[in-house]
């Protein structure tokens, strides 16, 4: 399966998103496909417990949008991250 950058992605499954759906709802959603596309599994629900509880620690200091977006960037330039190491980097970069 070809992995599809952010934007196509978008235009092929813009029909299962309402206008004015939230845009960590969207990252959420392509970093979901692409974790599954490149690992060949899809994240566990203990992966997203611990992502969130990154994301809301980052969000106590008001840095949760760019813990997310760089998080993204590291999951797009390393193909194969893991999404738990991906969002502690992330974390590490902006708020330790």
């Amino acid at each position: 399966m070809k992995l599809l950058d952010p934007t196509s992605w978008l235009e092929e499954t813009r029909h299962r998103f309402e206008n004015g759906t939230p845009i960590n709802k969207l990252m959420e959603a392509y970093a979901h496909y692409y974790h599954s596309t490149i690992t060949g599994s899809s994240p566990t629900t203990k992966d997203y417990d611990h992502v969130n509880l990154i994301l809301a620690d980052a969000d106590k200091v008001g840095l949760k949008e760019e813990v997310e977006m760089t998080a993204q960037n590291y999951l797009n330039e390393e193909p194969g991250m893991g999404m738990i190491t991906a969002y502690t980097y992330a974390y590490n970069d902006w708020v330790k």
